[in-house]
């Protein structure tokens, strides 16, 4: 039997800082936390259902902290959200956050990327082992403000999952793509879990003004005739359909070479070339979404790309708010 946890405790303080190079959760006390998951509250929230495994989760200082990313608000982290409870063996809790109480306004379904799971395994003692536990399933809803409650599909699979000493974080992906804005990055040169490819210039534009939504975009430039590229590889479901979409710029119409030589789209394993579209130039150097589906086969990964091929003379793209969702 599910059982709704009302939950009155703290934002999280601190950073959250994922390993892998993943984003933080920004700090966001000390605001109070309510549970939302009454009929009839008049503010967004998720609600996380999430049911043990064979291991269960000591709690007493053995917590969970869930941070949730979006898309243009930034990463904000809940932390204990178990209160400091076991959840015995095979147990189903579900835990409702309130976007309102965390982000102070109500966050829009679309807006929401990711949820990111931290697990606190220390020992509490001497004489305890560290607190690994088993994540069977787990699923996230949205209901709008006074609306019917959403099931929000995963755009790949989080579970079953073990948490470890080295393996103690794990995201449940609403969009298969991490930091689908940028917004993660707060440098000029990008990082995880981005990567590039190609030797010319290539990064992203910080606060700059320059970007969709949100304060970041990323960028190419280059003088040269190479391929240049920044790349996501992500996790998918065999099998199932997904729509890439993303929103690119180009140089061109008398400010730098007119590129048409830009590609957007997905490599996959043992396949070329490349399910990808074309673009360029943007019209009136205004941003464009570009739209590819794709489904993966059998594969259980695939890298996401947006690059293009040097002219010789001066050009650029730059790209924002790209996602994957299901289709």
């Amino acid at each position: 039997m599910v059982a709704i946890r009302r939950i009155t405790t703290l934002l999280a303080t601190a950073a959250l800082a994922f390993v892998c190079g993943t984003a933080p959760g920004a700090a966001a006390g000390p605001s109070a936390f309510n549970d939302c998951t009454a009929p009839g509250r008049g503010e967004a929230c998720l609600f996380l259902t999430l049911k043990t495994g064979g291991d269960d989760l000591r709690g007493g200082g053995n917590n969970l902290t869930v941070t949730v990313h979006t898309r243009s608000q930034g990463s904000l982290a809940v932390g204990n959200v178990n209160l400091d409870s076991g959840w015995a063996n095979g147990s189903t809790h579900t835990v409702g956050i309130s976007l309102l109480k965390l982000f102070h306004k109500n966050i829009a379904a679309r807006e929401i990327t990711t949820l990111g799971l931290a697990a606190n395994l220390q020992p509490r003692s001497a004489f305890e082992d560290p607190d690994n536990w088993n994540l069977d399933f787990a699923s996230v809803a949205y209901r709008v403000a006074g609306g019917p409650v959403k099931t929000l599909a995963q755009a790949s699979r989080a579970t079953p999952f073990r948490f470890t000493r080295d393996r103690s974080s794990r995201y449940l992906r609403i969009d298969g793509l991490l930091d689908t804005g940028f917004e993660w990055q707060g440098f000029r040169a990008i990082g995880a879990p981005w990567t590039t490819e190609g030797s010319d210039p290539k990064g992203v534009d910080v606060k700059r003004g320059l970007a969709r939504s949100g304060s970041n975009n990323a960028w190419i430039r280059t003088s040269s005739r190479n391929w240049n590229a920044i790349l996501q590889t992500i996790p998918v479901n065999p099998h199932q359909n997904y729509v890439l979409r993303g929103w690119v710029r180009t140089s061109g119409h008398g400010a730098g070479a007119d590129v048409n030589t830009a590609f957007f789209g997905v490599r996959m394993a043992g396949l070329w070339p490349p399910v990808e579209r074309h673009f360029g130039p943007s019209p009136a150097h205004r941003y464009q979404e570009v739209v590819q589906p794709f489904n993966p086969g059998n594969r259980t990964s695939v890298t996401v790309f947006c690059g293009f091929w040097g002219l010789g003379r001066d050009g650029w793209i730059q790209f924002d708010d790209l996602s994957v969702l299901p289709a």
